[in-house]
């Protein structure tokens, strides 16, 4: 089975993606961060959009896009319960709905 016929394998290649893309970021006071591995994030979503129609692509590019925006942005619900007085899942739910945005940031 080739990268070709198959969504799984390109579908964790976008994931994969993601994760080192949002492990290049400080998600927590004590983890700051690995900056360089931001230059090698991209290469599994180029891998996996390689040989695919459009759509495919602009779907991967999203969902990659979206999952590490949701792990970046972790920090805007502990901003929006301690100084915006809101509950935890007010918070969480304004981080997905901006997450989305921004993971379709780059189509327009």
């Amino acid at each position: 089975m080739t990268l070709q016929h198959s969504r799984w394998p390109r579908l964790a290649l976008a994931l994969l993606s993601a994760v080192l893309l949002a492990l290049s970021f400080a998600l927590t006071e004590t983890f700051t961060g690995l900056p360089r591995l931001a230059w090698v994030a991209l290469v599994p979503l180029g891998l996996a959009i390689q040989r695919c129609g459009t759509k495919q692509a602009l779907w991967l590019g999203w969902l990659s896009g979206t999952a590490a925006y949701l792990a970046i942005l972790s920090w805007v619900i502990i901003v929006m319960q301690i100084y915006g007085h809101l509950r935890a899942g007010a918070g969480s739910s304004r981080r997905r709905c901006g997450s989305r945005w921004n993971g379709c940031e780059g189509i327009s």
